[in-house]
């Protein structure tokens, strides 16, 4: 008798195993009910991760594929000798520089070569009527419709109505900082293994110009790059001299026109000065003052606006982030509440069920006991039953969930015309995670119903080991 009371107190899994099976299979009505409502938290919880997850991820890649935009923007007016005018602009700007939100600011102006040119019926100057001449050679522009660089994925169309990059020249104010901080942390969130100057520096003195490898291309260079650093370039237009006997210091990555807040800007900077401005008749150069993030950007303008400035560019990138947010706090402050509820409202009915099981088994557990198997044990085997239903549901809840899915989508298009991309790690991340957490609770649960049951009066047969 000793003996076998030994060999049943070092129970192994597999017994254990099969005991909570067996008990699994003799109490369908019981673990029917601890079913539905484990499939009732699985489901909601993990759709409710998975749309967490899925808003989080894509919050977060439009925070870092549009951080660039985070920037107020104005224009500082020029008198005729290319000197900034001191107006109210101007304030704003002194104001902008001094302010803790603002992380960089800089300064240029989109050369009017259609006016300098005197061609004020054109609106569009293309790149096939520009002449590039550099180290003793001269290109011709040659036109690319193949894509530009607002639209990744156009295809191929020899189509003159598809918008091509033009030729065009920024002049950019010399400044201590190559680039405000936040077209930089865009760049290398999108392009992080490549460089944003591929060959050369950026400029650092007038008569200065760089371009980028896009451009090079535009005008038949393909290749060697980097012979043509330091070079003196002049660019003509339809025979007209526009740009002469400038030096070529660096050479751009033409991803770097890829960032949103470059990928309508001009492919060829010069330094900016006044004589610059004046020369091509300028009469004014954009500012744009970079945050840190939307939310401060979002709060700069609402305090400039105070001050009654305002008139600020406006873009979709923002107003697409502001939806976004919003639909995140519906989702903490409304889904959240509901969700909690309805699990709150199962625990308790799990709860009441594992305990009333646990009374309805005293005489089973009790017939264990006189096997001479410890509370400990019995404690193990009836957690192991708990386990292997959380499990098979779980598995089960895969199903519904996967419907949950497809109806979530299916409403943030039709309703909100937002469309959240849904990834497999969103699920993994969110089903482990429930799954986890239902595993834990179910088992906190377990033990504090075992025990109760070992204080009350009706078990006490279960008592000692």
């Amino acid at each position: 008798m000793t003996n076998k009371s030994e060999r049943m107190e070092n129970m192994k899994i597999k017994e254990c195993l099969k005991l909570s099976f067996y008990d699994i299979k003799m109490k369908k009505s019981r673990n029917f009910r601890f079913f539905l409502n484990i499939l009732f938290i699985a489901t909601i919880t993990s759709l409710l991760g998975i749309f967490v997850f899925a808003i989080q991820r894509n919050y977060n890649d439009l925070l870092n594929n549009q951080i660039s935009m985070s920037y107020v923007a104005h224009y500082l007016d020029l008198d005729k000798d290319g000197e900034i005018i001191y107006n109210e602009e101007y304030e704003l700007s002194q104001m902008l520089q001094k302010h803790n939100w603002v992380k960089g600011i800089l300064r240029y102006a989109e050369i009017d070569l259609l006016d300098f040119l005197k061609k004020e019926n054109w609106s569009f100057l293309s790149i096939s009527h520009a002449r590039m001449d550099i180290n003793g050679k001269s290109y011709q522009g040659e036109d690319d419709y193949s894509y530009d660089f607002i639209d990744e994925k156009r295809p191929y169309q020899m189509d003159e109505s598809i918008y091509s990059v033009p030729f065009g020249l920024s002049a950019v104010e010399l400044s201590g900082n190559f680039e405000p901080p936040m077209i930089i942390k865009e760049f290398f969130y999108r392009f992080s293994n490549e460089p944003i100057i591929s060959y050369g520096r950026y400029l650092e003195k007038d008569r200065e110009v760089m371009m980028s490898e896009y451009m090079l291309n535009c005008f038949g260079i393909y290749d060697n790059y980097e012979k043509y650093i330091g070079k003196t370039l002049s660019f003509f237009v339809d025979g007209k001299n526009v740009l002469d006997n400038y030096t070529l210091v660096g050479i751009f990555n033409s991803n770097f026109f890829r960032v949103s807040a470059n990928n309508t800007r001009n492919q060829i900077w010069v330094a900016g000065n006044s004589d610059i401005y004046k020369k091509y008749k300028c009469v004014y150069i954009k500012e744009q003052a970079c945050t840190a993030s939307f939310p401060q950007l979002t709060d700069l303008e609402k305090e400039l606006k105070k001050f009654g400035k305002g008139n600020f560019w406006d873009n979709g990138e923002r107003e697409e982030y502001e939806f976004i947010e919003k639909m995140k706090q519906i989702i903490e402050k409304v889904i959240y509440i509901i969700v909690l509820i309805g699990i709150v409202a199962v625990l308790l009915n799990l709860i009441n069920n594992i305990y009333i099981d646990m009374q309805e088994s005293t005489a089973f557990y009790g017939m264990l006991r006189a096997m001479g198997i410890c509370p400990q044990k019995v404690y193990l085997l009836v957690a192991t039953r708990e386990w292997i239903m959380i499990i098979f549901t779980f598995l089960f809840s895969v199903f519904f969930v996967n419907i949950g899915v497809r109806g979530i989508e299916f409403l943030m298009k039709q309703i909100f015309f937002m469309n959240i991309e849904i990834t497999i790690s969103d699920y993994l991340n969110s089903i482990l995670i429930v799954l986890c957490g239902t595993v834990f609770i179910v088992t906190i649960i377990t033990y504090l119903c075992y025990y109760k049951l070992l204080k009350s009066k009706i078990a006490n047969n279960l008592k000692g080991c």
